[in-house]
């Protein structure tokens, strides 16, 4: 019983995350900190149901990026400007209940990839996107950045493995190459770093 109960309050998590942004927007206020505030508060306000970052940590998550991608639809928004400050707000509040970055990293990274993976092809972009978030946070509470890596790494891997095939091996060179330092993150995408003779 305790699971159906929990999946009628994933749905209405989703279908309310959606319709707070799309009204929030329509009053005319800015989409960054819409989604950033709403997917921070809803957060919190789920995972004080829920309580168990374990278990439910992604999957609060997800629900909120599934429902605040279906509202960037409709507010003719693209994925890949939405995830940004969705990621920042999500990060927040996970953090804010986890108190360990890298765990945070974690939660943050499958949810991220799982709905992107139900919502759109382009998993690559959005994936990249949240990595950076990730890295950036990482750097300003000074986590152990080798060990962040590859953790976040091996999440993201098993994380991608409902994305289509090209998609899941492109992620899975982009994790590589962060993990063995032969590439970085920008806000404009990967920069690969030229080889050296």
């Amino acid at each position: 019983m305790a699971s159906v109960k929990n999946e009628q309050m994933f749905a209405a998590l989703e279908k309310e995350t959606g319709k707070k942004i799309q009204q929030a927007v329509k009053q005319g206020e800015g989409k960054n900190l819409v989604a950033q505030t709403i997917a921070r508060e809803q957060f919190e306000k789920y995972f004080a149901e829920s309580g168990d970052m374990a278990a439910d940590g992604s999957k609060i998550a997800r629900r909120i990026l599934l429902g605040a991608f279906r509202a960037a639809e409709k507010l003719e928004w693209s994925l890949e400007k939405a995830i940004v400050p969705l990621a920042q707000g999500l990060m927040a509040g996970i953090y804010k209940n986890c108190h360990d970055y890298t765990e945070s990293s974690i939660v943050l990274i499958k949810a991220a990839i799982q709905s992107s993976t139900l919502v759109t092809d382009e998993v690559v972009p959005l994936g990249t996107k949240v990595l950076q978030t990730i890295i950036e946070g990482g750097e300003e509470v000074e986590a152990d950045m080798p060990d962040l890596l590859k953790k976040v790494t091996r999440a993201a891997t098993k994380a991608a493995k409902g994305a289509p095939k090209k998609e899941m091996k492109d992620l899975e060179n982009i994790l590589m190459g962060l993990l063995e330092g032969k590439c970085s993150l920008r806000a404009d995408g990967v920069v690969w770093k030229k080889k050296t003779k």
